[in-house]
């Protein structure tokens, strides 16, 4: 018999369960539950929280066009992607300039920005950051080396 006849009492908390949960994770989860209104809630209380939090506006742009709230959904994505661009988020800047082409925004300038903010030499990057990099063949794999 395992455990000497008894059984354990109760499973171990996991890392990412239930209870350790983010607030981004659980309205995302409720958002795919169609809860839409109330993932909504939850992601205006994110950026309520920590206004500078990209994921939240993205969230909430995405829902509020969901929604049909066209001008709500535009602003949140707008506010999303200069927030992603400062933060140095690409993804989140890309998905927020997407979303924003989808609502009939002009896309390209946004696109502008990014590429702007990322492009190398930007000072957005830093010391060190964005240098161009070549690589050179050696046998079976490639090395890459700063230029």
């Amino acid at each position: 018999m395992i455990y000497g006849g008894h059984a354990p009492q109760g499973t171990p908390e996991l890392p990412g369960g239930p209870t350790a949960e983010s607030p981004i994770d659980r309205a995302l989860a409720l958002a795919l539950a169609g809860e839409k209104d109330t993932a909504l809630r939850w992601a205006a209380a994110i950026v309520a929280a920590d206004p500078e939090t990209p994921s939240g506006l993205l969230l909430a742009g995405r829902l509020l066009a969901d929604m049909g709230r066209l001008e709500g959904a535009r602003e949140a994505l707008e506010i999303c992607l200069v927030r992603s661009i400062d933060a140095g988020q690409l993804p989140l800047a890309v998905a927020a300039c997407s979303d924003l082409r989808t609502l009939g925004a002009d896309a390209n300038k946004h696109f502008d920005s990014i590429a702007d903010a990322f492009a190398v030499g930007s000072p957005r990057l830093g010391e060190g950051e964005g240098t161009r990099r070549s690589c050179r063949r050696s046998s079976s794999f490639i090395l890459w080396r700063r230029c």
